[in-house]
């Protein structure tokens, strides 16, 4: 879902959007760069804030070229994900 470039159309600040949908501007920041997907209840209020309905919102998303939500939150790249050490931690631990 593109909410930034929705956003940036109706002129509204991501401080302004935030407050209008309950959520910090972190979050949001992160949901317009992907990082982040929202749950139903926040998408209908981003759609209700933005005076959008959902399937334009998704229409926006594949009209500017995004992939398929998975409904699944994303990590920023360079964060450890479970499971991922090093190689020496792996080799100590299969030395164990």
């Amino acid at each position: 879902m593109n909410v930034k470039q929705i956003r940036i159309r109706r002129k509204m600040k991501q401080g302004e959007l935030a407050d209008a949908v309950g959520i910090s501007q972190g979050f949001l920041c992160d949901i317009e760069h992907g990082y982040a997907t929202p749950s139903l209840r926040v998408a209908m209020k981003l759609c209700k804030a933005l005076d959008v309905s959902i399937t334009a919102l998704v229409k926006e998303d594949v009209r500017a070229g995004g992939g398929e939500s998975t409904g699944h939150t994303t990590k920023r790249s360079g964060e450890k994900q479970p499971g991922r050490g090093s190689s020496s931690a792996k080799k100590s631990r299969a030395r164990a």
